[in-house]
């Protein structure tokens, strides 16, 4: 196989140089090296089949990223109507991410936006409305690339399930997750309301993970496929507060990944029918 030096001319090696520079930092080896030497050296053969495959779907995600938000029009509104709306949700977007959940009031909103306070009532008469436009916003987004994953006819539903692993994480290292959810989750422990709406939006994320589950493992009852999903997004989520965006381990996540990927698809394909239930007690099975 020919050996080819990751140069700074092509794009796809300089995608392929960042993704490597993840486990580079690790071990301590020169970007320098051929990406197949540098594979064989720190992942061995099977690492660098998976590490081939994602490279390539890394460079779809380049082209086709989460959008931060996906607005939904209102029935019967009209253009600039919905342009205010937009506005309005963006800008509290904006402040959730760069000052936090404090700053998260109708004042701020209104002013980053050049609207006076009054006239946000126009839009979210109260708070509790605006967030849960803001939260569908959010998870529309990703609904969207996951059901691009899922519904993908070209690749089986391991690979799906690995593909659905690397967005995931992957999407943890922007700045706009890193900051979001856990001003989510922190709001959600003193607010009943956007602790409902935030288990809504974990809910219809998991949906997609439970639908590849059932595929990889048919013989899985629903219960179990639903739990092994709560897990596989407990444990991804969880990467957000060491790998995330500016965090110590930002550097490993793509060793990281490659775990993660390796051990949930093999724990999917291996599961036994009943195995997870007998775990489960019996007052929160009833």
């Amino acid at each position: 196989m020919t050996e080819e030096t990751l140069g700074p001319s092509d794009p796809e090696k300089q995608m392929v140089a960042l993704r490597f520079s993840d486990i580079c930092q690790t071990f301590a080896i020169r970007r320098t090296l051929s990406t197949d030497k540098f594979l064989s050296v720190v992942v061995g053969e099977r690492g660098t089949a998976y590490l081939r495959e994602s490279r390539q779907w890394r460079m779809r995600l380049v082209d086709n990223p989460i959008p931060d938000l996906k607005i939904v029009p209102r029935p019967g509104g009209y253009a600039r109507g919905q342009e205010g709306l937009e506005q309005i949700l963006r800008a509290a977007l904006d402040i959730l991410v760069e000052e936090g959940s404090k700053a998260l009031t109708f004042r701020n909103i209104a002013a980053r936006c050049g609207l006076k306070a009054g006239n946000l009532a126009y839009y979210f008469p109260v708070k509790e409305e605006l967030l849960r436009e803001l939260l569908n916003a959010i998870i529309s987004g990703y609904e969207e690339a996951f059901d691009n994953i899922v519904q993908d006819p070209a690749a089986g539903p391991s690979e799906r399930l690995g593909q659905l692993i690397s967005l995931v994480l992957t999407d943890i290292t922007s700045k706009r997750t890193t900051r979001v959810f856990p001003e989510l989750w922190a709001m959600a422990n003193h607010d009943a309301y956007v602790q409902d709406r935030v288990e809504e939006l974990y809910a219809r994320a998991r949906a997609s993970l439970i639908e590849l589950i059932g595929e990889i493992n048919p013989s899985l009852p629903e219960e179990e496929r639903e739990i092994t999903a709560l897990f596989f997004s407990a444990s991804m989520e969880g990467m957000t507060m060491f790998a995330g965006y500016e965090k110590p381990w930002r550097g490993e996540i793509g060793a990281l990944e490659y775990l993660a990927i390796k051990s949930f698809v093999q724990l999917v394909e291996n599961l036994r029918p009943g195995e997870i239930r007998k775990r489960i007690p019996v007052a929160s099975a009833a």
